[in-house]
């Protein structure tokens, strides 16, 4: 056997290299034998194979980024690519940007985004979108004034997210230049652009340009018509909302659910039984999810036709925890309180779960009727519920707290203790003209 045969495998094990070509250079010389000196018998040499180092690849951390579920791992990650020595590349920064900034993390976005040597407009909105996040508004139309000054253009993201920062700001002179900057751009027939921007005319008060703005656009469909929706059954003018509705129905757009959720505030506001059967057949004829039905129940209570709350809570089918906490808000808020504590016994009873409404309006159902054994409880299983932490996100009720003081019992909990949402000041018209109400 030759020395080529033997020497073949071991150079195909490896790709050409400055390594292979130093190893090759060295293997041949070494295996040169001087003219004067005699052969002597050939011996198999064994050479330890050692890998080439591969240059880092972004590829892989880019997957993990992805992945990234908590600000541990993501500082885990930055900190190997730190080590690692990787070279700087626009995807790599915007996932980093992008976790911080979903992680809460705006100040270690900011300083990723600031080594970045051209950002692009996906690392711009990512930014603002975290100082959105986080409430520090200015930096965020700030740093939109900064994306138009680098000529950097924005999209469609870009604009939604700038126009809800200023609607959380309260700024209606920025959100004048964003509408400017959005038809010079062409992004005024943009439907979801369109109805950020209804939607920051309505917060604003100026319903008069939110209506132009929705003249003007060639072709509404269902989603700019849901912002207009939106936009009057939180306004001054609840009934232009029924007429609104009514109107897209004429004109042929077929209404979603949430159309029907937009329009609970303004059935709300106006306090009709007679709207409120409407719109009660609108959901029974069309079969809409029980998000709306809870909507309905809402309705309803506000009303003061506790019959009909009750009537459509015992018909659904499917009851989830924001069925059973609205129900029992209606009833506690009409004066129905042994119903309210007897929807806790079956909470109770069949184990479901509890939100902070129902637990909260069984408390105030056992204060109402000053059954201590009843608040005792309640207050016990909150502790086993784990619903004391929920509880204390919402706004302290006087009634409720003087009430435990009276009793005597002393706890966190108790202390903390609040009202029902309408009792609470939480914007329930709000609460209901949000999808994320169908859990």
């Amino acid at each position: 056997m030759s020395r080529n045969a033997i020497s073949r495998p071991l150079s195909s094990l490896r790709q050409e290299s400055v390594f292979d070509s130093y190893y090759n250079s060295y293997f041949n010389n070494s295996l040169k034998v001087p003219e004067s000196t005699p052969p002597r018998p050939w011996k198999p040499i064994f050479i330890e194979y050692v890998p080439e180092e591969k240059p880092i690849v972004n590829t892989n951390y880019n997957q993990l980024l992805r992945c990234c579920t908590d600000l541990k791992s993501l500082l885990q990650i930055h900190a190997q690519l730190l080590v690692s020595g990787y070279k700087s590349d626009n995807l790599t920064d915007t996932h980093l940007v992008q976790n911080y900034s979903l992680f809460g993390k705006p100040d270690f976005a900011r300083f990723v985004f600031n080594k970045m040597e051209k950002p692009t407009t996906i690392s711009y909105n990512s930014m603002i979108r975290g100082y959105t996040r986080m409430q520090q508004y200015r930096n965020a139309m700030l740093l939109y004034h900064k994306m138009l000054f680098m000529g950097v253009e924005p999209d469609r993201y870009t604009f939604v997210i700038t126009l809800r920062a200023c609607i959380e700001a309260n700024n209606v002179d920025i959100g004048f230049l964003i509408h400017e900057e959005m038809v010079k751009n062409g992004f005024d027939s943009d439907v979801f652009v369109v109805s950020a921007l209804i939607e920051f005319y309505f917060k604003m008060g100026k319903i008069n340009a939110a209506e132009k703005v929705f003249e003007n656009m060639p072709e509404p469909d269902v989603v700019v018509c849901n912002a207009m929706l939106k936009g009057y059954s939180l306004s001054v003018k609840p009934f232009e909302a029924l007429r609104f509705f009514y109107k897209m129905q004429r004109e042929g757009i077929e209404v979603n659910s949430e159309s029907l959720l937009n329009l609970v505030p303004a059935v709300s506001k106006l306090a009709s039984v007679r709207f409120c059967r409407a719109f009660h057949g609108v959901v029974t004829t069309r079969g809409f999810s029980k998000a709306v039905l809870n909507g309905l129940i809402d309705m309803y209570s506000k009303c003061g036709d506790v019959l009909s709350t009750r009537a459509v809570f015992y018909r659904m089918c499917g009851r989830n925890d924001v069925s059973w906490g609205t129900v029992m808000e209606g009833f506690v808020s009409n004066g129905w309180f042994g119903e309210a504590l007897g929807l806790f016994d079956c909470i109770k009873r069949e184990r479901l779960k509890l939100n902070p409404v129902s637990a909260v309006s069984a408390l105030l159902a056992a204060a109402e009727v000053g059954n201590v054994e009843k608040a005792r409880e309640i207050h016990d299983y909150f502790l086993r519920a784990e619903t004391a932490s929920d509880i204390k996100s919402l706004k302290k009720a006087k009634e409720i707290q003087d009430y435990f003081v009276h009793l005597g019992i002393d706890s966190d909990v108790d202390r903390s203790s609040t009202s029902t949402s309408y009792r609470a000041g939480i914007d329930t018209d709000t609460y209901w003209s949000s999808p994320e109400t169908s859990y």
